[in-house]
């Protein structure tokens, strides 16, 4: 029976060898793109910096390049709800802070 790996272990770079982290930077590089466009979505609320969002974008982006399937899903489309949702989870958190 294979070992389903939890979504921590899906997004670590540790279970790849290095030619599928060599392809997935790639993949991240080619699709950047993705990351600015909801960055600048997020800077034009005026709530949130341009630099903070960028970087909580592009840290969303990585992690849709490593669970990413092409089988099940377009990468564009895992990509969005991933950085939406780490959007909300990082606003989540701030709120949390005294």
């Amino acid at each position: 029976m294979a070992h389903k790996l939890s979504y921590y272990e899906k997004i670590s770079a540790k279970n790849k060898t290095p030619e599928e982290v060599e392809k997935i930077t790639e993949m991240f590089n080619k699709n950047i793109n993705i990351a600015n466009k909801i960055a600048s979505k997020y800077y034009k609320t005026q709530y949130w910096d341009y630099d903070e969002a960028l970087q909580i974008a592009k840290m969303g982006l990585w992690k849709a390049c490593l669970i990413w399937d092409p089988e099940k899903y377009r990468l564009s489309t895992l990509a969005y709800n991933i950085i939406n949702r780490d959007f909300i989870d990082f606003d989540r958190e701030q709120k949390k802070q005294p």
